[in-house]
């Protein structure tokens, strides 16, 4: 009976030891899965921080050959611009100046024409 009993209770302790092995070992897959599920994560992630570089420094070199390429452009436009205050804009005051006297001695010939007129007619 003695025996009976002392191996019951050694079943008894085997089973909770079981049982505990048991939930260790669920526990231990549920981390394995947690941690495959969050490698997996991770790997996504780093394949989009790749990518975001990459295009981060695909912009970053059409920036740069578009600055290359607007350089020259816009020497070329400074050039045009002294160009045309130091030729354009002093010609076009002069010609405003002429048409200006012109148009002065236009109204000053008509006046005299009209004056004369006004006498020839008394």
């Amino acid at each position: 009976r003695r025996v009976a009993s002392e191996q019951t209770g050694a079943t008894e302790a085997l089973k909770a030891e079981v049982a505990e092995l048991r939930r260790e070992l669920r526990s231990e897959r549920a981390r394995g899965a947690e941690a495959e599920r969050l490698g997996s994560v991770v790997s996504e992630l780093q394949a989009e921080v790749r990518s975001l570089r990459e295009k981060a420094a695909s912009e970053a070199e059409a920036r740069l050959r578009t600055a290359k390429e607007l350089k020259p452009l816009a020497a070329e436009v400074a050039s045009l611009r002294r160009w045309r205050s130091e030729v354009v804009a002093p010609s076009l005051s002069a010609f405003d100046a002429s048409r200006e006297a012109a148009a002065t001695a236009a109204t000053a010939a008509s006046r005299g024409q009209s004056q004369r007129e006004k006498e020839g007619g008394k």
